[in-house]
């Protein structure tokens, strides 16, 4: 993975002299994990061509990133992950799936525990304790649908369980748990398709493509 710097709106990019750790099937994401005003890097796939990885580079504010992964992160490939405050608690949480060392679907949740003196720490949320079926080749999008002021999340993707390659959509209650809505299914993509949502209309409202 290479970092691309903006030389200063000029249209010409320099690659910056960052050694991460190289991974391949996988995603990459830009977000304020530390909350300290600067941007961090989450990214997954399957590293080194031995295991999965779900890695952390926190900014260092000087250029350069440190990897501060926290132990119980757990990698997974051909899928993406994606940074969204789940739980409402001002900080940027994990959802990740895809195949893990195994190959059996995933789709933990790791909600961002960190504390205030910058140590990161996350907690894990597997399948089981949330309501959100473990999926691959998925793409998770995180978004209030329902107007009750807690995150949703619609993930495409194929489960370990042979139910096919859907679009599943889970609303999350006061609890935290997640339900999937099967009152109103979205016509499911193929492997090759994928999903992105917007307020196309000007309602105020999330709509899903």
């Amino acid at each position: 993975m290479d970092l691309y710097l903006n030389d200063k709106g000029t249209g010409r990019f320099i690659r910056q002299e960052i050694d991460f750790e190289a991974a391949t099937n996988g995603s990459v994401m830009f977000g304020d994990l530390n909350n300290d005003g600067w941007l961090d890097i989450e990214y997954s796939g399957y590293s080194d061509k031995t295991s999965t990885a779900l890695k952390t580079y926190i900014n260092q504010q000087n250029g350069s990133f440190a990897d501060l992964t926290p132990d119980n992160l757990t990698g997974a490939f051909q899928g993406q992950s994606t940074l969204a405050d789940i739980n409402g608690d001002g900080t940027l949480d994990i959802i990740s799936t895809g195949n893990g060392d195994n190959w059996v679907c995933l789709a933990p949740i790791y909600y961002n525990t960190t504390d205030g003196s910058g140590h990161l720490s996350f907690r894990h949320v597997p399948e089981t304790e949330s309501g959100i079926l473990g999926v691959s080749r998925a793409n998770p999008l995180v978004a209030d649908f329902n107007a009750d002021g807690r995150m949703d999340m619609i993930i495409n993707g194929e489960p370990s369980d042979g139910s096919g390659f859907r679009n599943r959509i889970y609303y999350q209650n006061e609890e935290g748990k997640f339900t999937m809505d099967t009152s109103y299914p979205i016509v499911p993509v193929n492997k090759d398709g994928g999903i992105n949502m917007g307020d196309w209309n000007g309602d105020g409202n999330m709509d899903i493509i």
